[in-house]
């Protein structure tokens, strides 16, 4: 189900909303296709940028959780990389944001599970599907 109804999408700034609804997204659990649930922390600081940061379990007795972040221009630059091509995978993942990529391919499960979170795409078939909702006047809404 969608955090977000009625947003225009030519003017949505994808991570201005995810900043606007962070009360309501922390500690909520990022979908994810294949792996252990990863848990939203909150606001935070990555390559210069605020991200949206997230833990993910450790493989470590150390610690329980392990933290990763993915910052507010690559979440906007994923965003419109779906509406122009109408999905997202993980090919397009990895030429586009390849500093995002380096770090982790969770980072693209990630992208993906908060553009599920907030109705703007599904998975399926190993990528993630815009879904293009229009108003009465045929303009395009989330």
């Amino acid at each position: 189900m969608s955090l977000f109804n009625k947003i225009n999408i030519e003017k949505y700034d994808f991570f201005k909303e995810i900043k606007n609804q962070i009360k309501d997204l922390k500690g909520m659990i990022i979908p994810k296709p294949y792996t252990e649930k990863q848990i939203i922390k909150g606001l935070g600081k990555r390559r210069g940028k605020e991200p949206l940061i997230y833990k993910i379990p450790s493989r470590t007795v150390k610690n329980k959780y392990y933290e990763k972040g993915i910052n507010c221009d690559e979440f906007n630059f994923s965003f419109s990389l779906l509406k122009q091509k109408k999905y997202f995978d993980r090919k397009t993942f990895n030429t586009e944001l390849p500093y995002c990529s380096k770090e982790g391919g969770c980072n693209f499960t990630t992208i993906g599970g908060l553009f599920e979170l907030l109705g703007v795409a599904e998975y399926r078939e190993n990528k993630y599907v815009f879904i293009d909702k229009k108003n009465d006047l045929g303009e395009c809404f989330i």
